[in-house]
């Protein structure tokens, strides 16, 4: 994955960019930014919900108990999303459902746990965080979810900590992914991170 998007840039020719992550994607980000030397072209970079010890507990094991049915997606919403709204509306669930179900989707999302046989067997969640977060030399902000069920409360200062000028926002109203339960909120934090 990390030397798709290396790839991806450079077929890009980006000389410099802004990067943005959510969750898996916000872990992966910081993890390049962390490289010596880099991969990316990085100005500036936002991690959402993304980094640190992930731990493993109920909420992560109703995403990787998914099943493909409506009500194994419930959990997942239930998992993800601090505001019933998003988990309780028929709707949306069916929604996201019929997305999961497309032709390879649950395929795509499952490969990231695959593991060779010849390969020692580990979770990667309830692992201590070995990423060299001190190495990371650009401007990051990190976002988190108060109520993130999928994090340690405070994981977010602990991570920042590490990282040279970097700087925490946190949504009080918001699980693992504020950019969808409190958009507005979310947006005008990046966008004064990365315009100001």
């Amino acid at each position: 994955m990390f030397q798709h998007m290396a790839r991806f840039v450079e077929v890009m020719a980006l000389d410099k960019a802004h990067f943005v992550g959510n969750s898996m994607g916000a872990a992966f980000l910081l993890q390049m930014a962390s490289e010596r030397p880099c991969r990316l072209p990085i100005d500036r970079m936002v991690a959402i919900s993304g980094g640190g010890f992930v731990p493993m507990n109920e909420h992560r094991q109703r995403l990787l108990n998914y099943d493909c049915s409506e009500a194994s997606m419930k959990e997942v919403l239930m998992a993800i999303f601090e505001n019933p709204v998003w988990y309780s509306d028929p709707a949306y669930i069916k929604r996201r459902h019929q997305i999961s179900i497309m032709p390879g989707a649950w395929e795509s999302v499952a490969a990231a746990r695959f593991r060779a046989p010849n390969t020692a067997a580990r979770s990667e969640f309830g692992q201590a965080d070995m990423t060299p977060y001190g190495n990371i030399s650009v401007s990051t902000l990190i976002i988190a979810g108060a109520r993130d069920k999928l994090r340690l409360p405070g994981y977010a200062d602990e991570l920042v900590n590490q990282i040279t000028g970097g700087k925490v926002a946190l949504i009080d109203d918001g699980g693992h992914c504020p950019n969808i339960e409190q958009p507005e909120e979310t947006a005008g934090l990046i966008l004064d991170f990365l315009l100001n």
